[in-house]
């Protein structure tokens, strides 16, 4: 999470979507002594039940990235070696494992993650109205936005914690691999496809 006083602005660091090259990007335009009061990782319901009043007067953006391409990149993040033994480990799993145990209502610790839109719904269930969302993979977007928002002559950039580009078992596209039916993902995925995203 970033707070941007100045222009009134608050970035909500939505998992998996790119956050710690935002942050390392805008950090020194922000004002990091708030934006460390809370955890990075905030979701909106819980920034606004806390913050109302700076909701109500601040611009929030986020980013959301598409929920299957989410839980991949959750799959191969907890299968990293250093996780090897304990809970959360996905490692000696397969993508499909993975898959159908977050379907499941009360999945194991490994495959008990986010899948990116819950990040922005309000305490309804919906997508927040007051948010100023955008895609995951026009993160540029999102940067050119900042960027212009506080006068910038250039878009501030920095790689950081890019996973490396060696899936296992990637020669099949994931819709083709596990059942996007399954009523948990299918819920997930109407409601990214109801998200007005800024262009």
């Amino acid at each position: 999470m970033l707070i941007f006083n100045k222009i009134k602005l608050i970035y909500l660091a939505n998992p998996k979507t790119g956050t710690t090259s935002f942050e390392h990007a805008f950090r020194s335009h922000a004002d990091l002594k708030e934006s460390r009061l809370l955890p990075k990782h905030i979701p909106f319901r819980r920034y606004k039940k806390k913050f109302p009043q700076i909701v109500r007067e601040y611009e929030v953006i986020a980013c959301v990235r598409d929920p299957l391409d989410t839980l991949y990149s959750w799959y191969r993040y907890r299968s990293r070696p250093t996780l090897r033994g304990h809970p959360n480990s996905s490692a000696g799993r397969s993508f499909e494992e993975f898959f159908d145990e977050w379907c499941k209502p009360d999945p194991a610790p490994y495959a008990d993650v986010g899948a990116s839109v819950g990040f922005v719904l309000n305490e309804r269930g919906q997508v927040a109205k007051a948010l100023t969302l955008f895609r995951y993979e026009d993160r540029m977007a999102l940067s050119s936005f900042v960027a212009e928002r506080l006068d910038l002559q250039s878009v501030p950039s920095a790689n950081r914690n890019v996973s490396k580009k060696t899936d296992p078992g990637t020669s099949l596209p994931l819709r083709n691999r596990v059942d996007i039916s399954r009523p948990k993902f299918a819920r997930v995925r109407e409601i990214y496809e109801t998200i007005r995203f800024k262009v």
